[in-house]
């Protein structure tokens, strides 16, 4: 029954809000993993130190946030 309520509300907040995602949102996109996140942060840094610039990564994890609602 849980599988079939996640289910539910995923394909709900796909109708609803389909398209308000970021560019570089991976989580909860079809053919956007963890792996494709990985690939794309790479491919980002390695152009970076290719221009010899200084880069900066930022990684926050709010998966426990939702745990508090």
């Amino acid at each position: 029954m849980d599988k079939l309520f996640e289910r539910i509300v995923l394909n709900e907040l796909n109708r609803r809000y389909l398209g308000l995602e970021g560019a570089h949102q991976h989580g909860f996109r079809a053919g956007h993993s963890t792996t494709t996140a990985i690939l794309e942060l790479q491919n980002e840094i390695s152009n970076v130190v290719d221009k010899r610039e200084s880069c900066v990564l930022y990684s926050v994890d709010l998966s426990a946030a939702f745990d508090l609602l």
